[in-house]
């Protein structure tokens, strides 16, 4: 199931969403739609940033080795030990602290569906059981994004 397709659906997917909030005059949920502060929009891409790079250490070892001075860090994230559960329970916290104002069916979402990677993740179970909860965290995620988060308001 690893596979160039299997990326480039998900990518497919999860670019889909997001591009429907600009296509759609209006959400159904618009009401529930949270504004980011600044901080808030920061720690989010923080935590989505370090959560990718975990993704890139474990799926595309040569890719982040060609990242300068990420050898050790990338080699703790791929022993699946506690270092590696650290990189990414701080990160998905990153992402749970940020949207903690959202509406709280969707926050328990996100907080499941992440949960969700971590232990599939790290419980030694099938691969694609922890692909099949990759993808539909990320999806999520990007549906969460586009239907309900807007960014921060214009400084005056």
């Amino acid at each position: 199931m690893l596979t160039p397709a299997y990326w480039w659906t998900l990518l497919a997917v999860s670019l889909a969403l997001l591009a429907l909030r600009p296509l759609l005059s209006r959400w159904p949920l618009e009401g529930r739609a949270t504004r980011l502060t600044v901080a808030e929009a920061l720690l989010l891409l923080v935590g989505l940033a370090v959560l990718g790079f975990h993704c890139s250490a474990m799926f595309f070892p040569d890719a982040t080795a060609a990242i300068p001075g990420t050898d050790g860090a990338s080699s703790a994230i791929r022993a699946l030990d506690v270092a590696s559960m650290v990189w990414f329970v701080v990160p998905a916290g990153f992402v749970v602290l940020a949207l903690r104002r959202l509406w709280w069916p969707a926050l328990s979402a996100v907080v499941l569906g992440l949960a969700a990677v971590g232990v599939t993740m790290y419980d030694g179970g099938p691969l694609d059981v922890h692909l099949v909860t990759l993808f539909v965290t990320v999806a999520l995620l990007a549906l969460v994004a586009s239907a309900l988060l807007r960014p921060p308001a214009p400084a005056r």
